[in-house]
């Protein structure tokens, strides 16, 4: 008879038979996990396996590509656009250490005839040219004015006269037939003295022809007793010249026989004299600011003024009505001048504007713009060149025809005032260009380039 077994032993052998199967059963599940689902790296871009499909679709791997090239496109561009401003901002830079703000790069230089020491102890106010161009007259808040002959640069006159400083000068030419050429010229000046004298410069010294503004005809030198014995005329309200302004003259101007003067003053007023018997026609008050520019029409019936309302005026000159009112400018009216012929007329201004208007219906014709204040403007006698401020050492002649910059006449300091000769080339342009600047001197320029 067999002996049984106990059943702890059957338990325990069944026990041994079925753990391998287990063991393989759970090695089967972890060798699925590892070839299905592998590791996640999160620096990397990874596509996730679960049970046998992709959770990011198609569409959105291709948006992501799309993403991506627009992002390069859009670093490329950026990079591209700093690179260029880089460059342009330091390529100015070097240009603005390289080439002053007084120059116009790409306008041609005159070249510089001359430099005349004048001589002037103040800022020189005017200057002007003659119409033979022998002369250049200077004026001078030194209360003094000169004639300098222009080939040679020496000093011929000197007026002496006024007790303050000489704001403003005009020239005009006799009609005589003489070989003396001093014995042609019409000088005028007005000063802060309220006076304005025409000065005989054939005579030396020089002696005033008349003071405008004066009663008595024995005092030559139009100076008061009063005003005389005060050393500072700037305090002194009184006394007034009997017929002339009540405040310092800034503008004058003379018709072309020299016949009839123009004066303007900080009282507002233009006065209108025979320089001849020193009558005064009229006293015309429509500005309402000081009187800055004066100018006659060459051809005559009309004069013009400019003031610090910003206003331009044409007035009859047969009874002295205001004819038009220019109000295109937005600042100071710092000089006016009549074309040859009197069509047009030209203004420059404090708002860095030169225009040229038609004189007879007041359109505007032209602008030229200056990057300063306008202090001169000149016309050539065929009305074709223009010479006018550009920057504050530099004048510029623009050819009126086609509006474009012919030549530059840079100066080493600021320009004060300048002015274009009357005698001409045969292609009609003017032969010099003068300029006075604050180091109290006169430049001559010749109308052709350094070049």
């Amino acid at each position: 008879m067999e002996e049984e077994k106990p059943m702890s032993e059957d338990i325990e052998t069944s026990s041994e038979s079925e753990e391998p199967a287990e063991v393989a059963e759970k090695d089967s599940v972890e060798e699925h996990k590892t070839l299905k689902i592998p590791e996640h790296n999160p620096d990397e871009v990874t596509t996730w396996w679960v049970q046998g499909k992709d959770t990011k679709s198609t569409s959105a791997r291709r948006r992501e590509a799309r993403w991506r090239c627009v992002m390069k496109i859009y670093t490329a561009l950026l990079l591209l656009t700093f690179a260029v401003l880089g460059i342009g901002g330091g390529g100015y830079l070097i240009f603005r250490l390289l080439v002053p703000e007084t120059v116009d790069v790409f306008t041609p230089k005159a070249r510089e005839l001359a430099r005349l020491e004048t001589g002037h102890t103040g800022p020189i106010r005017q200057i002007e040219i003659s119409w033979n161009s022998k002369y250049i007259a200077t004026c001078s808040e030194d209360g003094t004015a000169l004639l300098i002959d222009a080939s040679t640069g020496t000093i011929v006159r000197q007026m002496e006269g006024h007790r303050a400083g000489v704001n403003a000068l005009a020239l005009a030419r006799r009609d005589l037939v003489t070989s003396n050429d001093l014995e042609t010229i019409l000088f005028l000046t007005g000063s802060r003295d309220m006076y304005a004298i025409l000065w005989d410069v054939a005579a030396n010294p020089p002696k005033a022809l008349c003071r405008l503004g004066e009663e008595s005809e024995d005092d030559m030198m139009g100076i008061s007793t009063t005003l005389e014995d005060d050393p500072d005329l700037e305090s002194i309200i009184n006394p007034v010249p009997p017929n002339g302004h009540s405040k310092a003259i800034q503008a004058v101007a003379l018709s072309p026989s020299g016949q009839y003067a123009l004066t303007g003053g900080a009282d507002k007023c233009i006065m209108l004299w025979n320089s001849v018997t020193r009558k005064r026609y009229v006293t015309l008050h429509q500005h309402t600011a000081p009187v800055t520019s004066l100018a006659f029409n060459p051809q005559g019936g009309t004069y013009a003024s400019g003031s610090a309302d910003h206003s331009i005026r044409i007035w009859d000159s047969q009874n002295d009505a205001m004819i038009h009112s220019f109000l295109r400018h937005s600042g100071l009216i710092s000089a006016l001048t009549f074309s040859a012929d009197g069509k047009f007329l030209v203004s420059g201004s404090r708002d860095r504007r030169t225009i040229v208007w038609n004189a007879e219906n007041g359109t505007v014709i032209q602008e030229f713009p200056a990057a300063t204040e306008i202090v001169g403007v000149a016309l050539s006698p065929n009305g074709r060149y223009l010479l006018t401020s550009m920057f504050e050492n530099s004048a510029v002649l623009w050819d009126r025809d086609t509006g474009e910059k012919m030549l530059q006449y840079v100066a080493p300091s600021k320009i004060l005032s300048i002015a274009m000769s009357s005698a001409v080339d045969e292609n009609g342009l003017p032969l010099f260009v003068a300029v006075a600047t604050t180091d109290l001197q006169v430049i001559l320029y010749r109308n052709e380039s350094e070049e």
